[in-house]
């Protein structure tokens, strides 16, 4: 009897790991083996010496990790020191670290006893089959264990690689008691493995075929996290809609067992160009938040494209992805990389503008990573690119970036996520536009955060704001525009749920004019006889246009309005809106 632990290391603890679940899921199903078998989880965050405390209690014989480029390095470092605590212990690595560089790491790396290459399940079953009976098996036992990397007296040998699974021969990696407990964490889902493109920068090319899970299988695993009330499911699908039919008909399924009662949304990766009609007329049906869209762009240049072998019709992914975003119901996430082959600063900046004027809800900023065993890292070298050696492998320099250049994209990425992928999204994308390009507009707000070492300090959301309202000032000539900013900035801080009302922001409710004063009493009574609630938390202000007509078109019509929210949850909303010299308007608020 032996005892083995599955163990990951998770980037945020929200996340949950599909690996050990998988693998856990996969061997409990396999023919008895007489050992015990139990998974854990910690983060990247978690400190070296209570993990090995939890590791050392575990008092297992076989500890293997799961192990990818966000986390090898503290692997590295829990399992050196976990063998100087117990020697007699097992260490197994897999995952696609483990799978792409065996004879790097068994050469650097002693205190590994077994690599596991490829998928996971059959080798590790076997393994674990031979290690319940011998903890030392015999080399010809270990040989057959197809996908194995494993040490013998001259060194180490790597066995030829496992077969792949079947679409219906992976488990299912939830039990329902767990759903229910941790309802509120991000669960990963696979309908299928593989995927039919060959991206030269990505792993998924080395496996060109796509195994499809049979749909009957996926809609009762999918109704099972319906059931328990998960807040996200996120497909690891490469590419979900390559089979543009089979993606309809798992839409379909979930637009009818999803109700206005369940909390669950579902996260996608997509080909914005494979998205056809019928697909976006099925998905003009979704409620809100049900469903969620990450599509990777790259580049919108052709030749860019072509140069990592990735096949995409720019024209067709801008009109599908438009079309998706009209329907304002769901989530959208792009993509690009910075530092693919033959792509300078001033081509990237189009690539930037083209991504801006998709107007997503996220825009992700990623960096080239040389991963081992891609195809890429054969044109990188010789088109003179640096990357780092350790993970993640990322670009130091490309054919076309220097590293300065680079550095400065991070700084662009900062601002993204200060900015963009962030409630405060109205009042950055109004004075941008001021400049003929959103790049131009980006850049020059860069060099003002720069110059002033804006970027090496721990920035609050209300620094951020201030400091983007400081440049508007110096850049917006005109008093109406720049009154109409400030009014966006501090609806963005309202809705962004954040607490307190800044002084420079010049809310409403906090003027010492009389008048002011007096209406804002009548308009407190109001709501108190409207809503029923005597000590119900409104908050008002006063903008400067329209608000409905600027939430339909975009346009900025001038107007005094009247904005009212509602943070009696804990959670700033808007309870309603309307014309100032109208009133009150209706309200919809939480019911106490």
């Amino acid at each position: 009897m032996i005892e083995v632990l599955l163990c990951s290391m998770n980037a945020r603890y929200v996340h949950t790991c599909l690996a050990v679940r998988s693998l856990a899921a996969y061997v409990h199903r396999q023919q008895p083996i007489e050992m015990t078998l139990s998974w854990r989880e910690w983060t990247i965050n978690d400190r070296l010496l209570p993990v090995l405390a939890d590791l050392d209690a575990a008092a297992a014989d076989v500890y293997a990790f799961s192990c990818y480029i966000w986390n090898i390095t503290p692997i590295i470092m829990i399992s050196r020191e976990l063998k100087k605590i117990r020697p007699q212990a097992i260490i197994i690595w897999g995952g696609p670290e483990a799978s792409t560089r065996a004879a790097g790491l068994m050469t650097d790396y002693p205190f590994v006893d077994y690599l596991i290459q490829g998928e996971g399940e059959k080798p590790l079953t076997a393994l674990l089959r031979l290690l319940s009976v011998n903890r030392q098996p015999e080399s010809p036992d270990l040989a057959d264990v197809a996908g194995l990397v494993w040490r013998e007296a001259q060194g180490f040998r790597q066995n030829s690689a496992a077969p792949l699974l079947d679409g219906s021969d992976w488990a299912f990696p939830y039990a329902d008691d767990e759903l229910q407990q941790e309802r509120d964490r991000i669960h990963y889902y696979e309908s299928s493995r593989g995927c039919p493109f060959n991206c030269s920068y990505c792993l998924s090319s080395r496996e060109r075929t796509v195994r499809y899970r049979p749909l009957p299988l996926v809609y009762a695993e999918l109704a099972r996290f319906i059931k328990a009330g998960v807040r996200q499911v996120k497909f690891v699908d490469r590419t979900f809609n390559c089979d543009p039919q089979r993606a309809r008909a798992i839409w379909q399924f979930l637009l009818k067992e999803s109700t206005e009662d369940s909390p669950t949304g579902f996260h996608f990766e997509l080909a914005g160009d494979l998205l056809d009609d019928a697909s976006l007329q099925l998905l003009d049906q979704a409620p809100p938040g049900l469903f969620q869209f990450e599509i990777g762009v790259q580049s919108a240049h052709a030749d860019v494209l072509a140069s990592v072998n990735r096949v995409s019709d720019l024209d067709r992914l801008s009109r599908q992805v438009e079309r998706l975003s009209k329907a304002g119901n769901s989530h959208i996430h792009l993509d690009l990389i910075a530092g693919l082959p033959g792509e300078s600063l001033d081509m990237f900046g189009q690539s930037f503008d083209f991504i801006c004027h998709l107007r997503p809800h996220t825009f992700q900023l990623g960096f080239l990573k040389i991963l081992p065993g891609t195809a890429i890292s054969r044109l990188a070298a010789e088109r003179g690119y640096k990357w780092l050696d350790e993970p993640p492998y990322e670009v130091l320099r490309s054919d076309q970036l220097s590293f300065r250049e680079l550095s400065f994209l991070k700084k662009i990425d900062s601002l993204l996520s200060f900015f963009i992928n962030i409630e405060q999204t109205r009042a950055a994308a109004l004075l941008a536009g001021f400049w003929p390009r959103p790049w131009l507009f980006y850049l020059d707000l860069a060099a003002y955060f720069q110059n002033r070492h804006l970027f090496d300090r721990d920035l609050s959301v209300v620094d951020r704001l201030l400091y983007l309202y400081e440049f508007a000032r110096e850049r917006i000539q005109d008093q109406f525009q720049l009154t109409v900013f400030l009014d966006l900035l501090r609806t963005d801080y309202q809705l962004s749920g954040a607490k307190g009302q800044p002084v420079w922001m010049s809310f409403w409710e906090n003027s010492t004019n009389p008048d002011h004063r007096r209406r804002l009493r009548s308009l407190r009574l109001a709501a108190r006889l409207q809503t029923g609630q005597e000590r119900i938390r409104l908050h008002f202000d006063l903008v400067s246009f329209d608000w409905s007509v600027y939430t339909i078109d975009g346009r900025i019509e001038k107007l005094d309005y009247l904005m009212v929210y509602d943070d009696s949850n804990g959670s700033c909303r808007l309870a309603g809106h309307g014309a100032f010299g109208d009133g009150l308007p209706p309200l919809q608020v939480a019911q106490k």
